[in-house]
């Protein structure tokens, strides 16, 4: 019971760095961010971002509007809780036995490899036994 819970923890940690090191290198390859001078359009922030690009289209050109750059693309901001929830989901199915079973035992249950029947007529078949 003790090592497959140090198993599950472990095993917590290490997906918890793999998700973290496959979400660096997706965001990495495909995010391309806004330069830190000059203008950019990042759709991914606001609603009202729409506007912005429509009053910047109408005081340029389409050009000088192609020579923008955008930020993107906005799945990849998705990315990372998507993938929490995932590891959240998997943790909780493997941890979930192991709680059940420490439940049982501290509420005193019998074990599921004991036939109660057996045992009682075992029992009551040894002397001084009533």
């Amino acid at each position: 019971l003790n090592m497959r819970g140090v198993f599950l923890h472990v095993l917590g940690d290490a997906l918890g760095s793999v998700i973290v090191v496959v979400n660096a290198l997706v965001f990495y390859s495909y995010w391309t961010p806004c330069p830190k001078d000059g203008p950019c359009i990042n759709l991914c922030i606001n609603d009202h971002c729409a506007e912005n690009i429509t009053q910047m289209s109408a005081r340029m050109n389409a050009t000088e509007l192609e020579k923008i750059p955008i930020a993107g693309p906005c799945w990849v901001l998705y990315l990372d809780p998507a993938l929490c929830l995932i590891m959240v989901c998997i943790l909780l199915y493997t941890t979930y036995p192991l709680l059940k079973e420490s439940a049982l035992i501290l509420l005193q249950t019998v074990p599921k490899q004991i036939d109660i029947r057996s045992l009682n007529e075992k029992l009551r078949k040894l002397e001084e036994v009533e």
